[in-house]
């Protein structure tokens, strides 16, 4: 269930952010007075205040016929504290899922422990068990003979 919530938050947000590469687009010029007076706003057809945008930059002609554009900056602020809640819930959620996997080991491992109580081949400890994850327990085989 919490593995299905993952997937469709992550489906939902872009994880732009998640990691933040240094820029690879090189544009080259053919002198240093063009380099000067380069615009990058007219190189990539958009607005400049799209510039900062890495991802799903738009350009002039997608941005006049119908994207909805943000009126003021409050509408700016609401949409970004929307985004970093979803990112905070998504992280939770990617947290709570790991939690969940190790609380599944440690009560697997129990099981299996109680099972074997009543064998003559008891299992050995092979690493201690943690907060973060469940002790190791090695079982000695027998074979039949």
């Amino acid at each position: 269930v919490e593995r299905k919530k993952i997937d469709k938050l992550k489906s939902t947000l872009h994880l732009t952010d998640a990691r933040v590469t240094p820029n690879k687009h090189i544009v080259f010029v053919d002198d240093k007075e063009e380099a000067k007076n380069f615009d990058l706003a007219e190189y990539f057809n958009t607005d400049p205040e799209f510039l900062g945008r890495r991802f799903n930059r738009l350009t002039k002609d997608a941005a006049s016929k119908n994207a909805v554009i943000a009126q003021d900056k409050e509408q700016v602020k609401e949409i970004e504290k929307l985004r970093r809640t979803q990112y905070k819930e998504l992280q939770l959620r990617i947290e709570r899922e790991k939690e969940l996997a190790i609380v599944l080991q440690k009560l697997e491992l129990k099981q299996a422990l109680e099972n074997s109580k009543g064998n003559e081949l008891k299992p050995k400890m092979v690493k201690k068990g943690t907060a973060n994850r469940a002790a190791v327990y090695k079982w000695t085989y027998d074979r039949k003979k």
